[in-house]
């Protein structure tokens, strides 16, 4: 696995009310979330509109091919991710409703990103990554 960002790497971040981007798959966005008490840097990997589905080994689709981590892994999330993804394909009919994103982080596994706490809406995405180093 070769996350995005290393472990204490520098980033910088657009963020505030002048921050109108629109997420888009691939773009690595900073977001909140109630799980942990500091903004997230997660990936883009389905954003509104696209066709999705999280397979019972683990493997996410989305639009007809394998997403993949940063690092060109293939996702395999863990059992736990699985069950509580497939709530939400199911629920939405396996289309990533408006202002709502699928989140994931490097690790293929899944760690704290929609595999734990589902997808996101826009209103908590707060910035974008626009350099790291």
């Amino acid at each position: 696995m070769a996350p995005r960002f290393a472990d204490g790497a520098v980033v910088q971040v657009e963020i505030g009310h002048g921050c109108t981007f629109v997420p888009q798959r691939g773009m690595a966005v900073l977001f909140i979330n109630r799980q942990s008490p500091i903004p997230l840097v997660k990936t883009v990997v389905a954003q509104p509109g696209d066709r999705w589905d999280v397979a019972e080994d683990g493997r996410v689709n989305v639009n007809g091919a394998e997403a993949l981590t940063a690092g060109g892994r293939p996702y395999r999330l863990e059992a736990a991710g699985v069950r509580m993804l497939r709530l939400y394909v199911r629920d939405y009919g396996g289309i990533i409703p408006p202002q709502t994103y699928l989140l994931l982080g490097a690790y293929e596994g899944g760690s704290l990103d929609a595999s734990r706490f589902g997808l996101v809406h826009r209103r908590d995405v707060i910035g974008r990554v626009v350099e790291g180093r």
